[in-house]
């Protein structure tokens, strides 16, 4: 079964590419494809615990399952809103 990843920040400078495909055995969790990514790509294992992950365009939990032919995106952390000065601009701000 083959899956499609969408790499995106850090993972995708490290693999150098934004675009995988990666062949799995059998349906699995988002969890246990952390780790196959983890056990396959291990320069990358130290950023897999602090990314999000999303099947098919949508926001996965580590409890989500992936699929033959599903896209997989592994999406970085993201800050920003800050006004240069360390503080933090909510709505309206």
């Amino acid at each position: 079964m083959s899956v499609t990843l969408r790499l995106f920040g850090a993972l995708r400078e490290l693999l150098g590419t934004e675009r995988m495909e990666l062949e799995l055995e059998s349906e699995l969790t988002v969890e246990q494809l952390r780790r196959v990514i983890a056990k396959k790509y291990p320069k990358v294992a130290d950023l897999l615990p602090h990314l999000a992950f999303s099947v098919n365009l949508e926001f996965a939990g580590s409890d989500t399952l992936v699929k033959h032919g599903d896209e997989v995106a592994l999406i970085p952390p993201v800050s920003g809103g800050g006004d240069g000065q360390g503080n933090q601009r909510g709505i309206g701000g």
